[in-house]
């Protein structure tokens, strides 16, 4: 599995995490091979995400996807990791059950990878 962080610097927390349902979201839960994603809580301004994809393709694919820019968000880098471990136990992913909205991302019943 490759992951595909980006980091981004965030004007406006409150604004941003209401946009994140549509202007990301929607958009990532339709991408080819995603496993997960997952937005976290801006550190002094700086956002990243974490977007996991089954092959180093899906995500090299996905991270060339002419995404528009979402309003209080600036891009400052993205880069493409291989995700060399996992948890030992195998359960289901988070699905958006499990999480407030919109810090979470559909998990479309696969299974989490140990």
């Amino acid at each position: 599995m490759y992951a595909i962080v980006t980091n981004v610097r965030v004007e406006n927390p409150d604004e941003v995490r209401l946009l994140l349902p549509e202007a990301r979201e929607a958009l990532v839960s339709h991408a080819p091979g995603i496993v997960c994603g997952y937005w976290l809580e801006p550190i002094e301004g700086v956002g990243t995400s974490v977007l996991v994809f089954e092959t180093k393709q899906h995500a090299e694919d996905a991270a060339k996807y002419p995404v528009p820019p979402m309003l209080g968000a600036t891009l400052l880098d993205l880069t493409i990791r291989e995700v060399l471990r996992t948890s030992e136990e195998r359960r289901p992913c988070v699905t958006t059950s499990d999480l407030p909205r919109p810090l979470h991302l559909r998990h479309h019943s696969r299974q989490c990878r140990g």
